[in-house]
């Protein structure tokens, strides 16, 4: 019978760490909720004496600016590649569902695209022979997101993206150049949620070392959760003070091998003496993901 109970007990504590390995780096969902556009997706009509005033700023300044309400969508589609890349959390594009109000960090996602303008401006270098006219493009992208609780709808968190794109006619199009900003819009937005809700994990062992500085090291972060080759953590050393957690950051590392679902080998990149000594006084070193 104690026999039972301690593998019992053992089974339990196993369980245990397994749910603590796959609460640590738990993936969350992400609703798509509202989509919004700041100006309507129709072609702006203007009276005649708009038409003229248009025409004349365009010829005193050589600039004509537009709202590019006809590329809304493909904005719309940027955000959600940015959003579907983000490590940490699935994009779903459904109805909520009870199972899905039961983790709090599940989030409703709006989209409003604030503004989407080019500017095209004709620009001239050069004199005689040599004299070339181009046109210079500048795009500029405004996008608001919007974290909501799954449950209440409350807003938990607001982010305004700003991209600046630029390009010329002897190399680009317009429309090239807005397609750039709407790129830079899903990779920052990628980054946000990255950085958002980071990786975590802890230095299982050191690797090779040299004399005072640690060369390498082993996480307890695998396949399992998403680890790959190239990922990048600060290092932090963790003491308890007063029955408080006291973090200091010693060093950075970088995955170099992914070697099982819960184990990596990384090269230590900074902080190598720190980190060292850390690992020989026993003093526990946390990893938080970083871009």
């Amino acid at each position: 019978m104690k026999k039972l109970l301690i593998l019992c007990a053992a089974a339990f504590l196993t369980l245990g760490a397994a749910n603590a390995q796959e609460s640590r780096n738990k993936v969350h969902d992400l609703f798509l909720n509202e989509i919004i556009y700041g100006h309507e997706q129709k072609e702006e009509k203007l009276s005649t004496g708009e038409v003229v005033e248009k025409v004349l700023e365009t010829l005193a300044t050589g600039a004509n600016t537009v709202q590019e309400t006809a590329h809304y969508d493909e904005v719309k589609n940027g955000v959600i590649v940015g959003l579907s890349n983000a490590k940490r959390f699935n994009l779903n594009d459904r109805d909520v569902t009870p199972a899905d109000t039961l983790d709090p960090e599940n989030r409703l996602v709006d989209i409003f695209v604030s503004s989407l303008t080019s500017e095209s401006k004709i620009e001239t270098y050069g004199k005689g022979k040599d004299k070339r006219t181009y046109t210079h493009y500048t795009v500029r992208l405004e996008v608001l997101l919007t974290l909501k609780d799954v449950v209440t709808g409350q807003i938990k968190l607001t982010k305004n993206f700003s991209e600046y794109a630029t390009g010329s006619s002897s190399y680009s199009t317009k429309e090239k150049v807005i397609y750039n900003a709407i790129g830079y819009l899903s990779k920052d937005i990628t980054k946000f949620m990255n950085k958002l809700t980071p990786f975590n994990a802890t230095i299982l062992e050191g690797g090779k070392f040299k004399k005072d500085k640690q060369q390498e090291v082993y996480i307890d972060f695998g396949l399992s959760e998403g680890a790959e080759k190239g990922m990048q953590f600060d290092v932090y050393s963790v003491r308890i003070i007063a029955g408080r957690e006291a973090k200091n950051k010693v060093g950075k590392i970088k995955i170099i091998d992914v070697q099982g679902d819960e184990i990596s080998l990384c090269k230590v990149t900074s902080g190598e003496k720190e980190i060292k000594a850390a690992l020989d006084a026993g003093i526990e070193l946390t990893l938080v993901s970083k871009e």
